[in-house]
Order: C-alpha cells, then structure tokens, then sequence
C-alpha cells in the first residue's frame, strides 16, 4: 500500500531503533505498509509488562489512518510478536483476493431472477392452457386409422 519501498539509510535506521538496547526508553517493534511505527517501551507502574504505542505516519491525513487487525492484536497483547511485512502483504493479496470473489457472487446473484421482481418486468411464458402435447392429433382432425 505504500508508493515506494524504504530507502537503505530509512532501514538502517529502523534496525538501529529496533536494538533493546539498555539505555534506550523505547525501541522500535515494526512498522506496517503505511508508514505507521509501533513502539514498545517498559511501563513505569508495572515493571513486568510493557507498553505498546503506534506512532502514525506524519505524510497521512487522520482519517486515512488505518491499523490492521494484525497490528490491533499486537498493541493490545493478544499477539506476542509483531506482524512481519510478509505477513501483511499476504494478508492485502488475501483481502483483495476475497473483494474479487465477493463482486463476482454478487454478480452471479444478480443475473438470477428474484420473486422479489416486478412481474410485469420478468419475460412471460405462454398460457398455460394450451397443451404441450398433440396427443396424436395433428391439425385439430383425429388421426385416422
């Protein structure tokens, strides 16, 4: 979903965050194919557990912003390890994969002919009166014999 790859010196610096090292607050977890950084870092109250934050990414508009399921189940601990951009792409090609399938059922649901149609819109068979069957009678005249 991002327009380029990150730049060598932008990946070296996203190694060098992601270093727990002892004298940094934070580190970097990962980053998602928007330019959102997750950030993890020790919580003051609770030494045994820590905290995760996003950082969004400055070049988008608050409400172009969107977290993935993935990155969700991350922050909030469901998920121990974060996401990897593999997985995330695997999981763009799988949500688009399911829009192709769901546009072409609803177009196979649309091409079937409702109940719920207009009657007088729907093509009209003949009456049904009318025998389908000659019963060995051509013409209207019995046959002879």
């Amino acid at each position: 979903m991002s327009s380029s790859p990150a730049s060598p010196l932008k990946r070296l610096w996203f190694r060098w965050k992601s270093l727990k090292l002892p004298w940094r607050r934070r580190w970097l977890a990962g980053s998602d194919l928007l330019g959102n950084t997750f950030w993890e870092f020790k919580d003051s109250l609770n030494a045994n557990r820590f905290r995760r934050i996003v950082n969004y990414n400055p070049r988008a508009h608050y409400s172009d912003i969107h977290i993935t399921p993935q990155w969700h189940q991350w922050l909030r601990h469901t998920r121990a390890t974060p996401p990897s951009l593999t997985e995330q792409r695997l999981d763009l090609t799988r949500q688009q994969q399911l829009k192709q399938l769901a546009r072409l059922a609803d177009e196979r649901w649309a091409a079937k002919p409702s109940f719920l149609d207009d009657p007088r819109k729907m093509a009209q068979a003949g009456p049904a009166t009318l025998p389908r069957d000659s019963g060995g009678y051509e013409g209207g005249r019995a046959g002879e014999g």
